[in-house]
């Protein structure tokens, strides 16, 4: 009788151990959720994305598609690609990285290159109070004094947000894949920078040549 007993008991203890423990821990393992991005208003094609847009959400990875976007840094200073209702998961293709004229996408990256987004201050007492698309600005690290950095010389704005109330700009800029992995390591430093060109095509392109001259040389 006292066998039946601890035996009733164990299996009660068992049974909640699998409950509270070894069901969920499956589920989860079955079931994993991830963070994506999500809008948190609609968004008309050709819009840029801003942090009010948007919402990062956890969800089951199970239905989401592979193309979900995951990281909202991936989305802010973009475009939209398409109309877009609220509440909606983001795609990539749903998201342009370069800003639209006429109903098409800009021809502002290069082949090899792709959009990086960085914070930044336009150095004190430039002519120049805003950036704009098109812009090709130099961008200086900050340490008690400004600090040179030869891979970010010549770099073409493609988009520019509105200054917060300390004067930081989020922007994206063309960048090739090592720009964009240092502005990635840096993504929460504020860059200081000047315009060097504006509105001039020609001396815009020479600028580029020069700045990807420098990483043909350097290994």
């Amino acid at each position: 009788m006292r066998s039946r007993l601890l035996c009733a008991v164990g299996c009660f203890f068992l049974s909640v151990l699998l409950l509270f423990f070894a069901v969920p821990l499956t589920a989860k393992q079955m079931y994993p959720k991830i963070e994506v991005v999500r809008t948190t208003k609609s968004i008309e094609q050709g819009a840029m994305f801003d942090a009010d847009d948007l919402e990062v959400v956890r969800m089951g990875a199970y239905p989401l598609s592979d193309t979900a976007v995951t990281d909202i840094y991936d989305v802010i200073g973009r475009y939209a690609a398409v109309d877009i209702v609220s509440g909606d998961i983001l795609l990539t293709e749903k998201v342009s990285q370069v800003p639209f004229q006429d109903g098409e996408a800009m021809s502002l990256l290069p082949e090899g290159y792709e959009t990086a987004v960085a914070m930044v201050q336009i150095m004190e007492g430039s002519e120049v109070t805003a950036l704009q698309t098109g812009d090709i600005i130099k961008m200086n690290g900050y340490d008690d004094g400004l600090i040179d950095i030869p891979a970010l010389n010549f770099v073409r704005v493609i988009t520019a947000m509105e200054p917060d109330a300390e004067g930081v700009i989020w922007i994206t800029v063309s960048a090739n894949q090592r720009q964009s992995t240092f502005l990635e390591k840096h993504r929460k430093d504020v860059f200081h920078v000047s315009v060097m060109v504006r509105e001039n095509e020609e001396l815009a392109e020479k600028l580029l040549q020069q700045q990807s001259a420098y990483f043909e040389e350097e290994p």
